[in-house]
């Protein structure tokens, strides 16, 4: 509880040492439902201080606890990003897209966005496409897909992927946005363009779901 107060009011150094101690006072065996979530919690901890390689030790205990958990391997892929190990990542999404097939689409677009906003967009589009690959409705990985493409200078690949996203969701979130750059894209030609309100991708608000907590 210490250490959830701490992180809920961005302390996060007190965080970390609270729910280390935490981790210090985990029974063998231990309760059901508890370790896990413990361990998940100093994580989040550690990620929200991008101490990616100790969050991803930490999001690991947690797997180790709770194997079934799809979104620990989720978190466990985004901090191992962070940490550089690439491969690692890739294997843990994987793992999260068998444990949930239902939001696999979902876990390879958040895969995907933290890629890009790392500039690591060849890595990106094959989690993109893998995304579409398991969920061809999903609209937001086609419009980040036309994002890369228009940073890639293919400015007829970037319109057809806009125009699915159109196609998909006429009325989401980045509708006017996909409008604006088919318009430009068209007027681009094959020169360099660059969408000044695509710096940042946007992780699904559905996505990268934090660990589960108990009060």
């Amino acid at each position: 509880k210490a250490g959830k107060t701490a992180f809920a009011a961005k302390n996060y150094t007190d965080a970390i040492q609270n729910f280390k101690s935490a981790t210090e006072k985990i029974t063998t065996p231990a309760p059901a439902g508890v370790a896990d979530i413990v361990w998940a919690n100093l994580g989040k901890a550690y990620d929200a201080t991008r101490q990616y390689p100790e969050a991803a030790a930490a999001y690991k205990k947690a797997v180790e606890f709770k194997p079934t958990e799809s979104n620990y391997y989720v978190n466990l892929s985004l901090a191992q990003i962070g940490a550089g190990q690439i491969d690692e990542s890739r294997a843990s999404i994987e793992k999260a897209a068998q444990l949930n097939p239902a939001n696999a689409g979902m876990a390879y677009y958040n895969l995907a966005v933290t890629l890009i906003n790392r500039n690591q967009n060849t890595e990106a589009v094959e989690a993109l496409k893998k995304a579409i690959e398991l969920d061809p409705k999903y609209a937001n990985a086609h419009y980040q897909l036309g994002i890369v493409a228009i940073g890639q200078s293919q400015m007829a690949e970037a319109q057809a992927y806009f125009n699915k996203y159109l196609e998909l969701a006429p009325t989401g979130e980045f509708a006017d946005v996909a409008k604006q750059l088919i318009d430009a894209t068209k007027s681009a030609g094959t020169t360099t363009f660059s969408n000044p309100d695509a710096s940042k991708s946007k992780t699904d608000t559905k996505g990268k779901q934090p660990a589960k907590t108990k009060n």
